[in-house]
C-alpha cells in the first residue's frame, strides 16, 4: 500500500521507512510527488497540528497520509516561554539547522548551561476511513550550551542533547516506541 509521509524532513522519513517497507507500506514523500503546500499550523498542540497537516495533504493527494508534529518542552522556562510546537520558528522566523543550534545554545546558556527537556510528538493518519492519532513522549534528556556531536541534518538539536538514562535503557525505550509507531501506521493503512 502507498502512503504519503507529509514531511520535508528526510531524517523523519528515514527513521521509519525501513520498518514500514518491510511491512508492505510504500512511502511517498512530498518531494517524490512534487507537492509544495504550506499548511498553516494553527493548532493548540501537536495533535491538532498533525491532524491539520494530515487532512490537508490527504485532500490534495487522496493518498492515505501520515503527518507528524513535534513539541519541545524545557525545564526552567515559564509556560509562556515554552517552545511547544514551533521548534524551528522563533520570533516569526524559520530557522535552518545552524540557526537552531545558535538559538538553542544561547537559550540553554541563559538557563545555566544545562537544561532538562523532552519532546512530545504526535502522528496523525488520514484515510478514507477517518483520522487517527498516536502521541508519544521521549525520555527526558539534557540540552547543553555547546555541541557535543556533529549536526544530524534534520535533527540538529541532537548535537546539543545528552542522554540522562543509560544508553541501553534509552535505546530499548526508543526501539519500543518506534515499534509502536510502526504498528500504529500499519493498523490504519491496511487496504
Amino acid at each position: 500500500m502507498k502512503i504519503l509521509f507529509a514531511t520535508n524532513n528526510p531524517a523523519k522519513v528515514k527513521r521509519y521507512s525501513k520498518d514500514l517497507e518491510e511491512a508492505g507500506v510504500e512511502i511517498q514523500t512530498l518531494k517524490d510527488l512534487q507537492i509544495n503546500l504550506e499548511v498553516d499550523e494553527t493548532g493548540k498542540d501537536v495533535e491538532e497540528n498533525a491532524i491539520l497537516k494530515a487532512k490537508a495533504y490527504y485532500e490534495k493527494t487522496n493518498l492515505p497520509t501520515i503527518a507528524l508534529d513535534d513539541g519541545l518542552y524545557i525545564d526552567g522556562l515559564s509556560k509562556e516561554e515554552q517552545i511547544g510546537t514551533h521548534i524551528r520558528r522563533r520570533n516569526g522566523q524559520y530557522l535552518d539547522d545552524n540557526e537552531m543550534i545558535s538559538y538553542y545554545t544561547n537559550l540553554v546558556r541563559n538557563l545555566g548551561g544545562k537544561a532538562r527537556a523532552r519532546y512530545v510528538k504526535c502522528f496523525a493518519i488520514c484515510t478514507k476511513n477517518g483520522i487517527h492519532t498516536y502521541e508519544s513522549k521521549t525520555n527526558d534528556f539534557y540540552f547543553v550550551d555547546k555541541p557535543v556531536r556533529e549536526i544530524n541534518p534534520g535533527y540538529p538539536l541532537d548535537s546539543i542533547s545528552m542522554k540522562i538514562l543509560n544508553t541501553d535503557e534509552e535505546s530499548k525505550n526508543k526501539l519500543e516506541d518506534d515499534k509502536k509507531i510502526v504498528e500504529f501506521i500499519k493498523a490504519y493503512t491496511k487496504n
